[in-house]
């Protein structure tokens, strides 16, 4: 009995430190941006499991990757911007659904479909979705998310 419980609180530690290490020490790394009209595709390798994370990430990037990718154009239209996990890579289009990239000229250019996040503009609001969930910003800058079922709200990520 002494045994399962040490294993037990063994695994749970090692469980610990692996979520740790990961949702804090290992970088995010941007593999590819592809953009067309309305839409940014941004491709990530290493994305912070929990939403807490992702929108953390988001807040902290969002000024570097627009700098580096020209993502706002403008900030008062209609646009979307995916985050994708890279997975394997590009990968030829093949019999799956895939995500293709027209301006990829190789036989490589599509990714599996495994969206992390989306955040979305329109007439100078932001709401960003991960999974069903839904997280709109306030006018202070603090993300709210926003319990369908509910119809309450739930302050996530105070503005810092």
């Amino acid at each position: 009995m002494a045994f399962k419980y040490k294993i037990t609180i063994i695994i749970f530690l090692l469980s610990f430190i692996f979520f740790v290490v990961y949702e804090f020490f290992i970088p995010v790394k941007v593999m590819g941006v592809h953009k067309d009209t309305y839409t940014t595709s941004i491709l990530v390798e290493n994305f912070p499991i929990t939403d807490y994370g992702k929108i953390i990430w988001w807040k902290n990037n969002q000024d570097v990757l627009d700098k580096k990718y020209d993502l706002f154009k403008d900030k008062n239209s209609l646009f979307l911007i995916s985050i994708w996990n890279y997975g394997d890579g590009y990968l030829e289009e093949g019999k799956y659904d895939r995500l293709c990239f027209t301006e990829i000229k190789s036989n490589k250019k599509c990714i599996e479909k495994d969206k992390v996040m989306s955040i979305m503009y329109s007439l100078n609001e932001e709401e960003i979705r991960i999974g069903n969930s839904a997280y709109i910003k306030d006018k202070n800058g603090s993300f709210i998310k926003k319990d369908k079922d509910a119809n309450t709200t739930i302050t996530v990520v105070p503005n810092a």
